[in-house]
Order: structure tokens, then sequence, then C-alpha cells
């Protein structure tokens, strides 16, 4: 798409010079003026860098354990997948019942499998969460209760 300034001759009142001032165009409907670039579609504007950047946050997804898995012993075996819109992750890591973070490392095919520890559940439920971070700081997250 072409960038079309548009000029509109002044003149200067004190200095009798004509002066031409330029005006970019207004974006385009549903797009944000971002530097010199129009933002698309599911994209915004970061004020700081004046870059459109992608408003997705990473997708996290849990393949095991399904919900309703009773689990038993000092630690927990969670596989699922993380994709990142703009294939930036940064950080992921998974936690049960809000206890530790443990980091987990996603491979290039964004396939996961961690190990964390298990607090003594006595027979009840438990949440296992999941949560990945873009370069945009963006977070995904997944949970299951098991």
């Amino acid at each position: 798409m072409k960038s079309v300034s548009t000029c509109v001759l002044a003149l200067g009142v004190l200095s009798g010079i004509a002066l031409c001032g330029c005006s970019n165009p207004e974006p385009p409907a549903g797009g944000d003026r971002c530097g010199d670039a129009v933002c698309k579609a599911g994209e915004v504007c970061d004020a700081v860098t004046k870059l459109c950047v992608a408003e997705v946050a990473p997708k996290v997804t849990i393949d095991t354990p399904q919900a309703s898995t009773r689990l038993t012993g000092d630690s927990a075996e969670i596989t699922g997948t993380v994709v990142d819109d703009a294939g930036k992750l940064v950080h992921t890591e998974a936690s049960v019942q809000g206890g530790e973070w443990v980091d987990v490392k996603v491979g290039d095919d964004g396939k996961f499998t961690a190990t964390v520890p298990l607090p003594k559940l006595d027979a009840k439920s438990a949440k296992l969460r999941v949560r990945a971070f873009d370069a945009l700081n963006q977070e995904g997250v997944a949970d299951v209760d098991v």
C-alpha cells in the first residue's frame, strides 16, 4: 500500500513565505497508526518501540494427565504442546496446586514433557498448571484438574 501525503499551501503572515504543510492519511478502518506503519488486524502498537506487535499469547495444551486422573507418588509427568504465533517462546514452567514452578523445556516442535513434584494430595484433587511467556511477555496458560 502506498503512503500518500496531502500538502496544503499556506501563506506565512509575518514572513510572506509560502509554506507547504504535509499530513499523513488516516489509517484504514480497524488499523492503528504506529510510527510510520499501520498495524494489521490482530496487532497492537508498542508505545515504546513504535512497532506493530502481535497481541496473541502463546497457546498451551496439556495432553497428559487428563482431567480426573488420580495421581499418586512424589511426582507427576505432564506432556503437551506450546505454540506461539511469532515462534518466540521465552520461558515455560509448570506447577501443581500453586506450588513450586518447575522449568519446562519445549522442543523445536512445540512439544514438552515435564516432571513436577506432587504435594501430599490425600486423595484430593489438584490443579496442574503450565504457563508460557513469549518475547512480548504475554502469558498463555493451561490447567487440568486431576
